[in-house]
């Protein structure tokens, strides 16, 4: 797999703004006619300004004006721009060639509607869209930035391109696609270059990680930053009052916690930026307990099965640290009380009644590194007071049931470290279910299995302050995704104090932390 990391994020909304004053610019080729005029056309100025001075949102009408107010500080300025037409395959290494040397590519293709719904479920960065056929009109122009070459592909391999559909769509708003695939790769291919000697491109910094260690324990630490004009300078803080000046220094933390590492990189100019990245040391251990309190549980689902809700609690929800290698394993127990319904098609049956010292109890695998989930299994185990359709008379009816959840990659739904004002999209992840239920000591069974693909979730840290839950008061950080889901975690038990969930009328959830351990 090849791809060219040094894509600077230019202000792709600009080009939407501007395009839509100058209705003249039909294509890339256009667009970048106007960016390198000083006149008029051009907005008085050679250039293009970062995606940092004008972030994007997938709006045509969002003004020009919305730049930020130092914009005239922060332009590229064209030096040149073409476009040239591939005349066959063999012109893919030209493209590759082109992609590595002077940076990624503008091409245009055939944004049919069954690849915009292609994007909307695949999340996955292996994932491609594969070869339909014959392609239509163009109607869609992308950024060629890198490709992947794999005989096992009928055309050879695939295209890795960014688009401008925002990140729930795709994999973070990038997609692959194969060779040859609806124009992407044979109509028409636009370059853009620039003068080094006019603009000097402040250091890009990478910290890498997340880490993850235990005390005492090696961290090497990987610096892989860039400058394109010549050699940075490196300056590591490891959130322990230690320090270092090397590119890939090493490092051991000697007590317990989450630590942020801090990356500054300057030039021989003077410019530079800087990158932060978490450290994982210890950060749960073995015996380590949470116990929640879900106080609120509404939930109705219907699909080709049937329907079922419930409305109810779920008390004395303890999650314990179990094991440590490898990965986090949190054993979890609680009861459940509330109504229930349940209307099934195969085999044909209406039940409503209530639960009955009902148990849940399983386990959650959970990514050291970031506390990423990548498996719950749960059991149920109780009796329900329940009345079967046409039977009036409540019956004791003893039931099991098994759930398990697995994703792929973890769903991480916290982008470590945290602060105030700081956005981020929970990575895209596959869920896989399997589940079964079994009724009156096995006389009625039922099994099922899905499988969704959950999209970049927008989420946001909004705040900081002390949150008083049962345990007592915390300080906690504020953070919700797509206003469904509400939460605190707080560094002092490194977990969740407070979650709040609503959607519809699908669900409705709130919990708190009673008590724990946590030290």
């Amino acid at each position: 797999m090849k791809v060219n990391y040094h894509l600077n994020q230019l202000g792709e909304i600009l080009q939407v703004s501007l395009a839509g004053e100058i209705t003249k610019a039909r294509t890339g080729q256009h667009l970048l006619k106007y960016i390198k005029s000083s006149s008029a056309d051009g907005n008085y100025h050679n250039g293009i300004i970062p995606e940092s001075c004008f972030p994007y949102e997938a709006n045509d009408a969002v003004p020009c004006s919305w730049k930020c107010e130092d914009w005239e500080e922060m332009l590229v300025p064209i030096a040149d721009y073409g476009t040239w037409i591939p005349e066959s395959s063999a012109d893919r290494d030209r493209i590759k060639t082109e992609i590595m040397e002077e940076g990624p590519l503008v091409t245009y293709m055939d944004a049919t509607d069954d690849f915009m719904q292609w994007g909307i479920y695949h999340h996955d960065p292996s994932d491609y869209y594969p070869y339909p056929g014959r392609a239509g009109n163009i109607n869609h122009c992308v950024v060629l930035v890198g490709w992947k070459d794999d005989p096992s592909i009928t055309n050879g391999g695939y295209w890795i391109v960014k688009n401008s559909w925002g990140a729930g769509w795709g994999y973070e708003g990038f997609f692959n696609i194969e060779y040859g695939s609806l124009h992407i790769d044979d109509y028409a291919i636009t370059w853009v270059d620039y003068d080094p000697s006019d603009f000097d491109w402040p250091p890009v910094a990478d910290a890498g990680g997340p880490y993850y260690a235990h005390v005492g324990e090696e961290i090497i630490f990987n610096g892989e930053s860039c400058d394109a004009e010549g050699s940075i300078t490196y300056t590591w803080d490891f959130g322990d009052g230690n320090t270092s000046h090397e590119k890939n220094p090493s490092h051991a933390y000697s007590k317990k916690g989450m630590y942020t590492v801090k990356l500054t990189v300057r030039d021989e100019e003077g410019k530079e930026s800087t990158d932060e990245a978490s450290v994982f040391i210890d950060v749960w251990n073995e015996g380590e307990k949470w116990t929640y309190d879900m106080d609120k549980i509404e939930i109705n689902m219907e699909d080709d099965w049937g329907s079922i809700s419930f409305d109810g609690t779920l008390n004395d929800l303890s999650l314990e640290v179990g094991g440590t290698d490898g990965a986090y394993t949190l054993n979890f127990k609680g009861t459940i009380k509330g109504d229930f319904t349940a209307s099934l098609t195969q085999p044909p049956l209406d039940i409503s009644g209530k639960f009955l010292l009902t148990r849940a109890n399983g386990e959650i695998k959970c990514k050291k590194s970031n506390f990423g989930i990548e498996n719950i299994d749960v059991n149920l185990r109780g009796i329900a007071a329940a009345r079967i359709d046409p039977i009036p008379i409540p019956l004791p009816i003893p039931f099991t049931a098994s759930i398990t959840l697995t994703f792929d990659p973890a769903f991480a739904p916290i982008d470590f470290p945290l602060k105030v004002g700081k956005e981020w999209n929970i990575p895209p992840s596959h869920v896989s279910m399997d589940a079964s239920a079994s009724l009156l000591f096995g006389i009625i069974r039922k099994s099922f299995q899905n499988e969704l693909s959950l999209g970049a979730i927008t989420t946001a840290c909004n705040g900081r302050k002390n949150v008083t839950v049962e345990a007592g008061t915390y300080d906690a950080y504020e953070i919700s995704s797509m206003d469904i889901v509400d939460f605190y975690y707080s560094p002092e038990v490194s977990n969740v104090i407070e979650l709040s969930a609503e959607y519809e009328d699908m669900f409705s959830i709130h919990g708190e932390l009673k008590s724990t351990n946590y030290k």
